[in-house]
């Protein structure tokens, strides 16, 4: 079975966001497109949540049939981790939860966000996220447009 290789890039500058696909981004000249360190790149995982939302790196995903001690419904970013994707609970507060693979969970969990559009859905706000920016992404800029 073949994914459809999409992603999602957001300027770190100027929020802007655009979706390109691998054969798109190929076809740029270096300097054009997301070609720079204002961008992040985010990976589609080839899931779809509950709703059939397409589930990319970098979405804040819930479960509402999981919550914490005051009915809260837990919160989780979507990275890339030991060759998967993955969530973690990140507002946990019994130290026991970990990260779950996320193709396992996928029909339970929709998508209510991301960490660039949506940082105070996980307690953060945007001036929180920045200097976070290119984590992992600016290893995926270099596969994408070395050449």
């Amino acid at each position: 079975m073949n994914r459809e290789h999409k992603f999602r890039a957001y300027n770190n500058h100027t929020g802007a966001l655009i979706e390109f696909t691998l054969d798109e981004a190929s076809s740029w000249d270096k300097g054009e497109g997301v070609y720079s360190d204002q961008w992040d790149i985010v990976e589609y995982t080839g899931l779809k949540d509950r709703n059939s939302v397409e589930i990319y790196e970098g979405d804040i995903v819930t479960d509402d049939s999981i919550v914490d001690d005051s009915g809260t419904p837990f919160k989780a970013e979507v990275i890339f981790k030991d060759g998967m994707f993955r969530y973690g609970h990140s507002n946990c507060d019994c130290g026991d939860c970990e990260e779950s693979p996320l193709w396992a969970e996928r029909e339970a969990i929709h998508v209510i966000g991301n960490i660039y559009e949506n940082p105070e859905l996980l307690g953060g706000n945007e001036r929180e996220m920045e200097g976070k920016t290119n984590r992992t992404y600016g290893v995926r800029q270099e596969m994408l447009f070395s050449g």
